[in-house]
């Protein structure tokens, strides 16, 4: 039985980094399919924007169930990762750079190729700046956001970011 709608999934990053230069991010993934909504987050330290959006992705795939047409916008501050060149490329490569050396997060990267696969040909991505649309797709964007804020807030405090000293 074909679907009569794609998945969407909307994926929101934020990071903060105190004055010691401390990195601290959130992320939040909206997926909806039909009539379905499933909010899905996490939050790690010390992490670089590159391994949050891989590890936002990973999670995300992670807890769809079966391959589906996919419409995915990535939501983030910084300049677009594009993850399906660079699957390719570092495919082709062995997943080493072109000096030879292994690629920066091959971990991350071989894991979600690993999740992508079933998905060959069924996902269309895109890419928006923090600053989003306004568009009706807003509101996705804004869901998306919060998760990310909220999850961003649960590792300020368990890592004491922010907080005066006690």
């Amino acid at each position: 039985m074909a679907d009569h709608f794609p998945l969407e999934i909307w994926v929101a990053t934020v990071s903060r980094q105190d004055e010691e230069g401390s990195s601290v991010a959130g992320w939040g993934s909206l997926l909806l399919f039909g009539p379905f909504t499933k909010p899905i987050g996490g939050g790690a330290a010390g992490v670089t924007p590159t391994e949050l959006e891989l590890t936002a992705l990973i999670q995300t795939f992670g807890a769809v169930k079966r391959p589906v047409s996919t419409v995915i916008t990535i939501v983030s501050p910084s300049a677009p990762l594009d993850i399906p060149e660079t699957l390719v490329r570092a495919r082709a490569n062995g997943w080493k750079n072109d000096g030879g050396l292994e690629m920066l997060h091959a971990d991350l990267w071989k894991r979600l190729d690993e999740l992508l696969a079933p998905f060959d040909g069924l996902i269309k991505w895109n890419w928006v700046q923090s600053s989003g649309p306004s568009t009706s797709d807003g509101a996705y964007l804004v869901q998306a956001r919060r998760k990310a804020e909220a999850e961003l807030a649960g590792e300020l405090k368990k890592h004491k970011i922010g907080q005066a000293a006690q």
